[in-house]
Parts: C-alpha cells; structure tokens; sequence
C-alpha cells in the first residue's frame, strides 16, 4: 500500500546551479579592471620617484584582482533583480564579494587621501569610512558564516576575528602604544592563519573529490594570490628603499 503522504507526484529537485566563466562575465571584469585602472591613474599623487615603478606595478597586479571581486557583486545584483539562480551558493562566491567590498573602500580612501593632500580636512571622513567598511565586512563574515557549513566555516571565523580586532584598533586608536603593538601582531597571525587554511581546505576539496563550480576555483586563486601580493609588498618597498 502506498503512502498517502508521499510526494511522489512532484517535481524532482533541481541541482544546485554551477557557476562558469561566462564571455559576459570576462567581459565585464576586463570593463571593470579598465575602469578601476582609470579611477588609479586619475587619484594618483606625484612622488619623489624614490619608489621607482613599484607603485604602477602594485597597480596593475592589485587592480584586476579587485575587479574580480567587483564582478561578483554585479552578478550578485543581476540575479537580485532578475530572480536568477542563487548567488552566493558557495564558500568562494563570499570570497570575492569580501575581496570587491574591501577593494572598493580602498579606492575611497585613496581618493580621500588625494583630497586631503590639497588641504582640505577630511580625516574624520576618512575614518568614519575605514569603521563603517570593516563594520560591514564583519557583517558580510557573519552572514558566510552563517550559510557556510563544514571546514569552510573556520576560515570565515579566522577572517571575521581579524576584521573584529582590525575594527577595535580603528575605534580605540588612543590605547597603549604596547597594547596595539601586540594587537598589529595578532592580526598578523591571524592573517597568516587565514590564508594556509585557505590553502588546505583547496587542498583537501580537491582530493576528497569535492564538486565546487568554477567561480568558486577562481575565488581561490584570485583571493590566494591578494594574499600573497600584500605579503610581497613590503618586502619590495624594503628591497627598493
């Protein structure tokens, strides 16, 4: 006898939708990365050309890994409007819109920087912007960390600890010299944490056989090697100084 309850009349469900690297999509990273390069070149502030190229080659590694991040948060706001698959659906799809939010206040406070070399007052803009982004990444942490399940789960806390502390050193500026020294140490740690479990959780999808779409890869790559930029650059200014 069958069950009366069962559901065997509907629809079975569909999969999750996999994410690609779309022609469109790499179209609209090569306009963002255009875009983001003009808006650098255009904020730019004259040196003393102590650093020689180094500033204009931090700009074209860091600008197109921004503008990944950039795309992602378009993509996010095309499905919003036209009721698309879901996007984020998987741990590097959060990845990249942290990589665009945090990329996008940067160039904010780049251009308040160039503002502020022209005599006009805006530091209490400017860290009024710095708090308001690293609030909004903590936000952006705990919503990954809400729909994120398994390992992943541990590399959203590392991150959402690391902007916590980074928020706190911003709102308390005033603390001991010897409390926020150890507080610069910590988020240092915790940074280095961050990425080698990065690193590992690829590691252990790729040989556990784990399916996760292309754009999720490509987080990893494109996060990955933000990392490693931002671990190369003081060591180059210190080689070319």
């Amino acid at each position: 006898m069958s069950d009366p309850f069962s559901n065997a009349d509907s629809p079975p469900e569909k999969p999750p939708h996999k994410e690609r690297l779309s022609v469109g999509l790499l179209l609209l990273w090569t306009a963002v990365t255009a875009a983001l390069l003009g808006f650098h070149r255009a904020t730019s502030y004259p040196t003393n050309g102590e650093l020689g190229i180094i500033p204009q080659l931090m700009a074209f590694v860091q600008t197109p890994l921004v503008a990944v991040g950039l795309t992602a948060w378009v993509l996010l706001l095309w499905r919003w409007f036209t009721d698309g698959p879901r996007f984020p659906s998987q741990p590097g799809h959060w990845l990249l819109l942290l990589l665009g939010f945090v990329g996008v206040a940067s160039f904010a406070l780049r251009a308040l920087i160039l503002i502020s070399l022209t005599g006009l007052r805006g530091s209490g803009v400017y860290i009024g912007i710095h708090v308001l982004t690293e609030a909004s990444s903590l936000v952006l942490y705990a919503v990954a960390i809400h729909t994120t399940q398994g390992r992943w789960r541990t590399l959203f806390c590392l991150g959402a600890a690391n902007t916590a502390l980074h928020l706190m050193m911003s709102l308390f500026s005033t603390l001991d010299f010897r409390v926020m020294q150890w507080a610069a140490v910590v988020r240092l740690l915790l940074a280095w944490a961050f990425g080698l479990s990065l690193f590992a959780l690829a590691i252990s999808d790729l040989r556990q056989g784990v399916r996760r779409d292309t754009l999720h890869w490509s987080a990893v790559i494109v996060v990955g090697g933000h990392l490693l930029y931002l671990t190369a650059v003081p060591f180059l200014i210190w080689l070319v100084r």
